[in-house]
């Protein structure tokens, strides 16, 4: 498909699983050296950024960080980092990351532009296929995340690509530019976009719609490499991609129906939101019919005492007074005999000592 390796471009790799993609980058790139394709790649090793994947939840956090891990730059951030580069945490001082650029930050401050990860070496001769990682625009050429290109065999010196994988213009790197991997293989979903001739398709197992990715990248011929193809069938139609929602889980029996509480009717919201005129009108009519008759009660009272004789008038008042001062007696009384209930045996007061009674008219002092 690449004419014995002498037209590399006219062929599409493409694997379901970054570490299938870089074996099989391994093996290809054995072949090209044997045939030389690719030339001087022991003398050009380039740095390369591999990400650990972090959410940005545990990038914002300090205390997911230690010297020594590298910081790459996804996008520009205003007076710390370009698109492209690394720098590598120092030290935590005060809180704060000192990076090897001379930057001190905060990572929650930073988080959206960063990623978290480890470098490698990268042998890349002239004739190997890179692809990058990340948006680069400057006044000379634009950078696209997945674009790929060829080495020149000269430090940072690069042959850009089209989405066609036809050659455009060459480019000269920065020094500190990490966002670069081997092109010569890729995922399915990276190879979206992509068209070639051929396509090469290896994979011990795929999805349906990974699969039709992958082997729709070419016009003219397909090629696909698997161990056993029953497997490979078997897990082609049970591999599950759809996102599921919720309520397909639950129809499934994956999650639980949640409990949730009682929602209230349409009336209800209704009449709490728009409650009746008539109800609210025959509330307040009631309360304050039964003020009125409270305070005519008191006033009709207190009319009827004024009438009576004086000292039925003193009489009245004592039986009250007497009342109350046997109401708070036996409020007084109720209060110790719930105390008293509430102690234990130990702390009840002892029954004081009998003196025994005396035996013939002799006592015993």
């Amino acid at each position: 498909m690449t004419d014995e390796g002498k037209r590399p471009l006219d062929c599409i790799a493409a694997c379901p699983t970054i570490r299938e993609c870089e074996s099989l980058t391994g093996m290809i790139r054995k072949k090209m050296k044997d045939a030389g394709i690719i030339q001087g790649d022991e003398s050009n090793q380039v740095e390369s950024f591999r990400s650990w994947n972090w959410t940005k939840q545990q990038l914002g956090n300090l205390e997911n960080f230690q010297p020594g891990m590298k910081i790459f730059f996804s996008t520009k951030i205003k007076g710390i980092g370009l698109p492209g580069e690394m720098a590598e945490v120092l030290k935590i001082d005060d809180g704060k990351l000192v990076l090897s650029n001379g930057k001190t930050v905060l990572p929650k401050e930073i988080k959206h532009g960063i990623d978290v990860g480890n470098s490698t070496a990268l042998p890349v001769g002239k004739g190997d296929i890179v692809r990058f990682t990340v948006n680069v625009k400057t006044p000379d050429y634009k950078i696209n995340n997945g674009s790929l290109a060829i080495a020149t065999g000269r430090p940072n010196e690069y042959i850009l690509l089209d989405s066609q994988r036809r050659e455009q213009t060459t480019i000269q790197l920065p020094e500190n530019f990490k966002g670069i991997k081997y092109g010569w293989v890729m995922t399915s979903h990276v190879s979206q976009g992509m068209t070639s001739k051929n396509v090469v398709v290896a994979a011990e197992k795929m999805s349906k719609q990974a699969f039709y990715v992958a082997c729709s990248r070419g016009k003219q011929k397909l090629a696909l490499h698997v161990p056993d193809k029953e497997h490979f069938k078997d897990r082609l139609m049970k591999i599950k991609t759809e996102r599921l929602s919720v309520h397909d889980l639950i129809a499934s029996g994956e999650v639980a129906r949640p409990i949730l509480p009682e929602k209230p009717t349409a009336e209800q919201i209704k009449e709490q939101c728009r409650p009746d005129p008539g109800k609210l009108l025959s509330e307040y009519r009631k309360n304050r019919f039964m003020k009125a008759a409270k305070n005519i009660g008191i006033k009709t009272i207190k009319t009827i005492f004024s009438f009576l004789p004086t000292w039925k008038q003193q009489k009245i008042k004592e039986t009250i007074k007497q009342k109350e001062i046997k109401n708070v007696a036996n409020e007084r009384n109720a209060e110790l005999a719930r105390q008293q209930q509430r102690r234990s045996p130990e702390t009840l007061p002892k029954p004081p000592r009998q003196r025994p009674k005396p035996v013939g008219g002799i006592g015993f002092d």
